[in-house]
C-alpha cells in the first residue's frame, strides 16, 4: 500500500473539495495487489524489497535440495529416487503455470528451459540461481494449508 500524496490535481482521481471538515483531499491509498509499483520500479526511489511467497521458497529448496543430490556421495537408490520425486514436482509447477499471464510472460524463456526434464539431470549452480531468481515467485500456491506448507519449508531446511 502507498500513500500517495501530490499538490496537483493527479489524473484519474478525483479532487473531493470539502470532503473532510472542509478540507479538500491531499491524498489517496493506492492498494497495489499485483505489485505493479515493484514491477516498474516506482517505490520512492529506492528499489522494492524482494519478496517471496512460501511456495516460491520451497521451489528454490527443493531446486537446491536436486542440485546437492547430483554429487556421487548421494548416489544410492533411496535418495536417486526422492531426486526424481524432487524433479517430478518442480516440472508439475513449472507445466502449471499460466502462460498468458503477463508476468509469467515475461520470464517465459526461462518457464521453457526449466520445463525440459533434461535441464534437470545435471543442474549447475547458475541454474539454481536462474531457477530462484526467475522461477521462484512466479510458483502458483499449492492447495496445501500453509502450516502444511511451512512445515514442509522448514522440514527442507529453511
Amino acid at each position: 500500500m502507498y500513500l500517495f500524496s501530490s499538490p496537483v490535481p493527479i489524473l484519474g482521481t478525483r479532487l473531493c473539495p470539502g470532503l473532510m471538515d472542509g478540507a479538500d483531499k491531499d491524498g489517496f491509498y493506492i492498494f497495489d495487489f499485483c505489485n505493479n509499483f515493484a514491477f516498474f520500479n516506482m517505490s520512492d526511489g529506492n528499489p522494492p524489497p524482494m519478496m517471496i511467497a512460501l511456495q516460491g521458497a520451497v521451489f528454490g529448496l527443493k531446486a537446491n535440495i536436486i542440485w546437492k543430490l547430483q554429487e556421487l556421495e548421494y548416489q544410492t537408490d533411496e535418495l536417486i529416487a526422492f531426486r526424481k520425486a524432487l524433479v517430478d514436482d518442480l516440472l508439475h509447477k513449472v507445466l502449471e503455470l499460466p502462460r498468458e499471464n503477463f508476468a509469467v510472460r515475461q520470464h517465459l524463456q526461462f518457464v521453457e528451459q526449466y520445463f525440459n526434464p533434461q535441464v534437470y539431470e545435471a543442474l549447475t549452480y547458475d541454474d539454481i540461481l536462474l531457477m530462484e531468481s526467475e522461477l521462484a515467485h512466479l510458483i502458483l500456491p499449492d492447495s496445501d494449508h500453509p502450516k502444511a506448507v511451512r512445515f514442509d519449508a522448514l522440514r527442507a531446511g529453511a
